[in-house]
């Protein structure tokens, strides 16, 4: 989450469309096989859908922002704006990654912790 961020807060700053949509194919690779792999574990099924639903809307707004900075006349509030709502999402769902993330490390320890008698 954080990298797609910087690349697009990268493309912003150069608009380098071509460095750009190498560096976000590969993070929305990385990000479909991080929630894959949760997907496997049962803790994460009540989560999974919220996270799809994020990184889907988060994949439309970086769709919008790199229609915006590929215009020859480039619109800079526009940009800001949907820089912004990307930044939002982008926090939104790392929130709900570390409620999950917390809560599986807390199940597990706890799972691990030696019994008293």
């Amino acid at each position: 989450m954080q990298a797609q961020s910087n690349h697009l807060y990268a493309l912003y700053a150069t608009n380098d469309q071509a460095t750009f949509a190498t560096q976000h194919e590969a993070t929305m690779a990385a990000e479909s096989q991080d929630i894959a792999k949760a997907g496997a574990l049962a803790e994460f099924k009540s989560y999974e859908s919220k996270l799809t639903e994020l990184s889907s809307k988060q994949e439309v707004l970086t769709n919008q922002f790199v229609q915006i900075m590929g215009q020859s006349e480039v619109d800079w509030d526009a940009a800001r704006v949907a820089l912004f709502a990307f930044s939002n999402s982008a926090n939104e769902m790392a929130e709900h990654w570390m409620i999950w993330q917390k809560r599986f490390l807390v199940k597990h320890l706890l799972m691990q912790r030696p019994r008293e008698h």
